[in-house]
């Protein structure tokens, strides 16, 4: 491959299937939302994936709405969620959930159309996750 970066933050996961597919990453050393690309012929995931820049305050709801989920995970594995808290979020953290969707949703739906392929390493729990970029083949 042309280019093969450095290991970069994956700040949040938003989207799994056997690997991270949508959410929000550094790409050279700035956030992106990250999305891979669906082959809908082949009825198969590719490797190639969309970068597109967001803003500081875009990455700030993101990372407070990544925070909530996170929490939720935490409880889930300690095994300390009530009956009141139902995925992605505890109870007393519903409400904010909820009240950032429409802007978490706008926002992953960014498609600049930096093309890349990454390859991560690292753990979904606890979270621990970076990315190496690399330019897709036959793209200099």
């Amino acid at each position: 491959m042309a280019y093969a970066g450095p290991w970069e933050t994956v700040h949040t996961v938003n989207d799994f299937f056997d690997v991270p597919r949508l959410g929000v990453a550094d790409f050279r050393g700035a956030p992106h939302v990250y999305s891979c690309v669906f082959n809908p012929t082949a009825d198969e995931w590719t490797s190639t994936y969309r970068l597109s820049p967001i803003s500081p305050a875009q990455l700030a709801l993101m990372l407070e709405d990544w925070e909530i989920w996170s929490r939720w995970q935490s409880a889930y594995h300690a095994e300390t969620l009530t009956e009141r808290d139902n995925h992605p979020a505890l109870f007393l953290a519903r409400v904010r959930h909820e009240e950032l969707g429409p802007d978490v949703a706008r926002i992953l739906n960014a498609n600049e159309g930096i093309v890349a392929v990454p390859t991560f390493r690292g753990s979904m729990y606890p979270h621990a996750l970076e990315v190496s970029w690399a330019s897709p083949p036959n793209v200099h």
